[in-house]
This record gives C-alpha cells, structure tokens and sequence, in this order.
C-alpha cells in the first residue's frame, strides 16, 4: 500500500502508526521530519525511501520501531537522528558528510553497518553513538549488502 488514508504532511513531518498495510514508501521532498515512531507497528513495512530532492532534516526516536525494515538510504540533509531510530535496521546508508546529532544509542544491539561517505570515515568512528556500529564507506555499500543479504 502507498500514502494510505490516514498518512498526515504537516509542517513537513511525516507521521503513521500501526498500518500493517503499509509494505512501502517514497517520502515526498517537502517532507523534512520524521516524526518519533512515525513507523512503529507498521509490521509489513520493508522499504523505505526518499525523492530525488528530499528536504528530509531529521529522524525521531524509535521511528522504525516493531517493522520490517532492515535498509534504509538516507540523504545528505540529514542533520538530526532520534534515540534508537534505526531499531529494526541492519544498514543504513547516511549520505551526511558531517555526521548527524544524535540523542543517544541509534539500536539497542550492536547490530548494524551504516555507510557514510569515505572522506567522513574516521569522523564518525570516533564519537558516540557512531563508534558503537560498523562504519564502511559507501563505495562498499552494494558490494556489503548483498553479500550478507544471500
């Protein structure tokens, strides 16, 4: 199902609960914000991703939380992520050169690669909660993925 009838743009925050008809979603460029738990319950929930020229500026707390999700591929403009925001993912593309706020642990376990571009490496290895995940650089993004996805 896409934008089903209860799928709420305001003030560029984008924001569901429990729509286990939900499989997948393109959050629309004006979309700057997602809300904490805006996915949480959306059990069948399995792709997200982001227009071309997505505004999207900031992750709330546990919004992918209880889904199905395991990859995500956030844009550039990302600046600001949530407490346990990426709960449910396995990789997580973060296209930041400069490495986003956070406000605590991204996931409970230690679970997850995120890939980041290469000149922004060391800089997320080095402070929390980055340095709790696997940090690669893009370029070994594909290569990763479905390699461990077989």
């Amino acid at each position: 199902m896409f934008f089903p009838f209860y799928f709420k743009l305001l003030s560029g925050l984008i924001t569901f609960l429990v729509c286990s008809s939900l499989t997948g979603i393109e959050i629309p460029s004006k979309v700057t914000s997602i809300g904490s738990h805006a996915f949480w319950g959306c059990q069948n929930l399995t792709a997200v991703s982001f227009a071309e020229s997505s505004a999207l500026t900031s992750v709330g707390g546990d919004a992918f939380v209880a889904t199905r999700l395991r990859f995500v591929e956030f844009p550039a403009t990302l600046k600001t992520l949530g407490e346990n925001c990426f709960e449910e993912l396995r990789y997580v593309i973060c296209n930041s050169v400069s490495k986003p706020t956070t406000q605590g642990p991204l996931k409970n376990d230690g679970e997850l690669t995120i890939f980041v571009p290469g000149e922004s490496v060391d800089a997320y290895k080095e402070s929390f909660p980055w340095n709790e995940y696997e940090i690669l650089p893009i370029d070994r993004a594909s290569v990763t993925i479905s390699k461990n996805e077989e």
